[in-house]
């Protein structure tokens, strides 16, 4: 994982995994922006409890706490 102080954005490559408990997104690459509250995984993967949402691109929105919002881009499904 890199990480850069100054602009508050961390990248993490291979199998990555943010969790808030009860949420879960899964993903090969990660960019974790601190200051906008976002994540964005390619290709990614959430699981819920309204079931599972796939596709190339899915941006998180997050508090410090809580997965708030998933937005899917490219072959978006839900399971």
């Amino acid at each position: 994982m890199r990480a850069d102080d100054a602009t508050g954005v961390a990248v993490a490559e291979g199998e990555v995994r943010i969790s808030d408990g009860t949420t879960t997104a899964l993903g090969q690459r990660l960019v974790l922006d601190t200051r906008k509250g976002t994540a964005v995984l390619t290709p990614g993967t959430v699981r819920g409890a309204q079931g599972v949402l796939r596709a190339r691109e899915i941006t998180l929105r997050l508090t410090s706490t809580r997965l708030t919002e998933a937005a899917a881009r490219g072959e978006a499904r839900i399971e």
